[in-house]
Formats: structure tokens, C-alpha cells, sequence
């Protein structure tokens, strides 16, 4: 003899949000948005997108990459740049939220660029070097790179910030459905 009887199963709903606009933007030395302040730059044609810069000595100088017009929330942070034994072994990427000059520094990440970017992240046919997930609060990324005199030459080429997806959101549904059993 076969009993109809329904059984609830839970069926799994997926649903994905995500940053709206572009999730990955990448800014060149050179790019709108790049600016170097103080000290005596050098400039190189074999960095990615065939160029670069660098400075060798410059007390209170750096490099600044402004990434505007972002939607507040966490962002991956990476870097390339051409690597070579009269690098500077410890260059300090600082993070801020909002522009250098009126923002509000998240941290610091030291970077040694005599090694090729270590993370294994790939893109564009460079790798990268992961620097961190940071949380802005505005529109507004800042990426500044200090000069730290007499350690070798601090590189400035490509940074990179890809927006991180917001998390997946599960619901559960009961749903009715008929099972067969057989008594004996």
C-alpha cells in the first residue's frame, strides 16, 4: 500500500547584492587623479603601462593617488611596480579616507620593492601586492606614498582598489512537497 503525504523540504535562496558601477579601478602614475609633491622625480618608460616614476631622496615628498566618486564601504588595495636590487625596502603606502590633505588616515603598509608584489594576485599582466582591505566613510580614497630618504629608490606606478562584494544574504522557503512511502 503507498501513503501520500507532505513532507516540507527547505529549498535555499541566494541572493547577491553588490557595489553598483565598476567593482575594479586601476590608476596609473600619470592617470588624472595622480600627483607628486616635493623632491626631484625621475621618469621611466618600463612600468606598468609603460611608465613609472621614482625618487631617490626627498625629504616630505610622496605620491598621491585620489580615487573619487566611490561609494562608501571596503575596498581591496594593491599595488605594482617594477622591482630591482636599489629599491627602497620598506616604502610606506598610507591609506586615508577622503584627499591627503584633509582626510583621515586609515594606515600604513610597508612595502619592500626590491621583490617582485609577493600576493600572487594577477591582473593586466602584472601582479600585484594585496595592501589590505580599508573602509571609507565618503566618496573618497586616498593612496599616499612617503619617501624615506636614503633607502633606496620608492617607486610609483600602478594602484589598484576594487570594491569588496557585499556579503551573500541566504533565506530559507518551506515548500510543500509530496513524498511516496511504502508501508509493508
Amino acid at each position: 500500500m503507498t501513503v501520500l503525504k507532505n513532507l516540507f523540504a527547505v529549498v535555499m535562496l541566494c541572493a547577491c547584492a553588490g557595489v553598483a558601477g565598476a567593482s575594479v579601478i586601476v590608476m596609473d602614475n600619470g592617470d588624472v587623479g595622480y600627483s607628486e609633491n616635493g623632491g626631484s622625480w625621475w621618469h621611466g618608460t618600463d612600468g606598468y603601462q609603460d611608465d613609472q616614476a621614482a625618487i631617490l631622496d626627498g625629504v616630505g615628498a610622496n605620491a598621491t593617488y585620489q580615487f573619487d566618486g566611490l561609494t562608501p564601504g571596503d575596498y581591496y588595495v594593491r599595488t605594482t611596480y617594477v622591482n630591482a636590487g636599489n629599491r627602497n625596502t620598506a616604502v610606506p603606502y598610507t591609506m586615508i579616507d577622503g584627499t591627503a590633505a584633509s582626510g583621515s588616515e586609515l594606515g600604513t603598509v610597508y612595502v619592500n620593492q626590491k621583490y617582485t608584489p609577493p600576493s600572487g594576485y594577477s591582473y593586466d599582466g602584472w601582479e600585484w601586492d594585496e595592501l589590505g582591505t580599508f573602509s571609507i566613510t565618503g566618496s573618497t580614497l586616498t593612496v599616499r606614498i612617503d619617501v624615506v630618504p636614503g633607502e633606496g629608490f620608492s617607486m610609483c606606478d600602478g594602484v589598484m582598489i576594487e570594491a569588496v562584494p557585499e556579503p551573500v544574504t541566504m533565506g530559507l522557503l518551506l515548500v510543500g512537497l509530496p513524498l511516496l512511502v511504502r508501508r509493508r
